[in-house]
């Protein structure tokens, strides 16, 4: 970190924060951590998950058109 600071005596108040802030700033510590993805399904099994997905997608499409001829017929 590079603090920036006047040898000003008008400048005191903003040296003296700004030194402040530094010390605080040093003490600050972190920690790496390895960002690993554990995957549950292997890539050829999402063929089988969207070929499910679009049958569940059909299925929904075909409720949707019953109920909306339902409704029709009601009104």
């Amino acid at each position: 970190m590079i603090a920036n600071i006047s040898p000003g005596a008008i400048c005191f108040e903003d040296t003296y924060n700004t030194l402040n802030y530094a010390n605080r700033a040093k003490d600050i510590k972190s920690v790496v951590t390895r960002n690993v993805l554990s995957v549950s399904n292997h890539v050829s099994n999402y063929v089988l998950i969207i070929n499910n997905l679009k049958q569940e997608n059909e299925e929904l499409k075909r409720a949707l058109q019953k109920y909306s001829k339902y409704c029709d017929v009601i009104k």
